[in-house]
Parts: structure tokens; C-alpha cells; sequence
């Protein structure tokens, strides 16, 4: 049997959030739209626009995360505010995804960092 190297324990498979779950709360934040109950409790509060600011750093996909996060209330509305805004759709929704999945896997490092009490 191998030992294993010295150190925090390896990410549990699968992570403690659900994609669905991160996606809830960062529509919820950047919207004030409560999330559902059944996702759980959020676990960065108001926090998450600070977040978004911070690692997401172009202004634009900043603009184009909150624009899609607001329309998922409204169907069609990120279509539409691709065209007044003069946005490829494809490329928006390129990166709100890219946003998405970042910010999902900050959240799991930060929680990761908590749990075994790095700061």
C-alpha cells in the first residue's frame, strides 16, 4: 500500500456544491431573487457581487453574467439584451458558462480552505 504524500486531504468526488446549486446562488446574488429553499442554505451570503467583482476581472463578462443571471426570470431576455447591448449571443453565453465555472470553482477551493483551516 502507498502512503500518501503529506498534506490536506484531496477534494471529495463528487464536490459538496452542485453546479445547479453555485448557479442559484450567484443568480440570487447578483439579483436579490431569493433561491429555492430546496438547494440549501447559501453559503457566501450577500458576498457573492464582492466575489464576482473580484474574480471576474473584465467588465464586460461582469456585464454579461449579471445580464444573463437577471434574464433567467425572463425567457428571451439575454437574447435581447445581447442585441441592444451589441453582444454576440454565442459569445456572451461563451462567457457567462466560462464566469459560471469559475466562480463554482473558487467556491469549492474557499470551502475546501475552510474546512481544513487554511485561510
Amino acid at each position: 500500500m502507498q502512503d500518501r504524500p503529506a498534506g490536506p486531504d484531496p477534494p471529495a468526488y463528487p464536490p459538496r456544491y452542485s453546479h445547479r446549486q453555485v448557479v442559484a446562488w450567484i443568480i440570487s446574488g447578483l439579483t436579490d431573487k431569493p433561491p429555492l429553499p430546496e438547494l440549501g442554505p447559501v453559503p457566501f451570503d450577500m458576498r457573492m457581487r464582492r466575489l464576482v467583482d473580484r474574480e471576474i476581472p473584465d467588465r464586460e463578462h461582469r456585464e454579461q453574467l449579471k445580464a444573463w443571471c437577471r434574464a433567467q426570470m425572463d425567457d428571451g431576455a439575454f437574447r435581447e439584451t445581447c442585441r441592444l447591448r451589441g453582444w454576440n449571443r454565442t459569445t456572451a453565453q461563451r462567457h457567462v458558462d466560462l464566469a459560471l465555472a469559475h466562480l463554482f470553482l473558487v467556491m469549492i477551493y474557499q470551502d475546501l480552505n475552510e474546512r481544513v483551516g487554511n485561510p
